[in-house]
């Protein structure tokens, strides 16, 4: 019981290498040790994103010992393997608890639908979602997120779409991260309405807004060519209290500088000025082209 307390607490205060110390000790006096050790030693490994020593201690407690791993074993590993970027040991291990008849539940699926998606591998992160709904395990908004996500790096704007719908009729309330994602999906994808009608949920929801909420819009605005819906943005932007950024700006200059709105990229290069954001050479490029196609030299 000390020692289960010892490293609980060690694992707590994110202490690794006094972790691996006491499980150390533990084993080589041959005390026994069951599997709260080893799962508080793996949650510490994935807190710091240690996956391979994560890896290298399960590996030990499967091979070396009698002490059988369950699904919180198995969460801590995986969770290490996503903050890591090891979306391949992070699924090996996913489907070495499924061979295994360990059961799996809601933070199993997210921790690898998340390391899936920081792989780009929008279709195992599906395929997992789709496992998740048949085996009737419950999903919330980081279960989501990640398949939206995953969709979204992937320019994949209609299954995004998709699951947002999904999420909506399964009563899982999105927030912002999600909506963040669907948006920069339709962005991606020059769906200048669907990214709209998206940021507008947010705003007449109370789901809170950032920046990286109406970038993505603006974005899809620029590349749809709509620079006056890019412009009601920025209102709309000012008044939610949301602070224009460079990213933000550069964009609404380039949707102005498409359609030759020369004054209007002017004025926003001011802004930039004004609040003293980097200026890149994008948004110089972009207000030239806007003087260039009114012919104001």
């Amino acid at each position: 019981r000390t020692s289960t307390c010892i490293l609980s607490g060690l694992a707590k205060k994110y202490a690794l290498d006094a972790c691996l110390f006491v499980l150390s000790w533990l084993e080589t006096n041959k005390r026994e040790v069951n599997t709260y050790h080893y799962n508080s030693v793996i949650d510490a490994c994935a807190k710091l994103g240690r996956w391979t020593k994560a890896l290298h201690i399960f590996g030990g407690m499967v091979q070396g010992s009698m002490v059988r791993p369950d699904t919180t074993t198995l969460n801590a590993a995986i969770s290490a393997c996503e903050k890591g970027n090891a979306w391949e040991a992070g699924l090996q291990l996913f489907i070495t608890m499924m061979q295994g008849k360990i059961e799996p539940n809601m933070i199993t699926y997210n921790a690898t639908m998340s390391a899936l998606e920081k792989g780009g591998e929008w279709e195992n992160t599906l395929r997992l979602l789709d496992s998740m709904r048949q085996r009737d395990v419950g999903c919330d908004a980081i279960t989501f997120s990640a398949a939206i996500s995953a969709c979204e790096k992937n320019r994949r704007w209609e299954k995004a779409l998709e699951l947002f719908s999904i999420m909506g009729r399964s009563r899982v309330e999105s927030n912002m991260v999600t909506i963040n994602a669907a948006i920069s999906a339709c962005g991606k994808g020059a769906e200048w309405k669907h990214a709209m009608q998206l940021l507008f949920v947010m705003v007449s929801g109370q789901v809170q807004c950032d920046n990286i909420s109406f970038s993505a819009a603006i974005s899809a605005g620029e590349k749809g060519g709509e620079w006056e819906e890019t412009w009601r943005l920025l209102d709309v932007m000012a008044r939610s209290k949301v602070r224009m950024d460079r990213i933000t700006t550069s964009a609404a200059i380039s949707a102005c500088g498409n359609d030759g709105e020369w004054e209007k990229a002017l004025e926003l290069l001011d802004v930039m000025a004004c609040a003293k954001m980097e200026l890149d050479r994008i948004s110089f490029n972009a207000v030239i082209s806007a003087c260039e196609l009114r012919g104001e030299w």
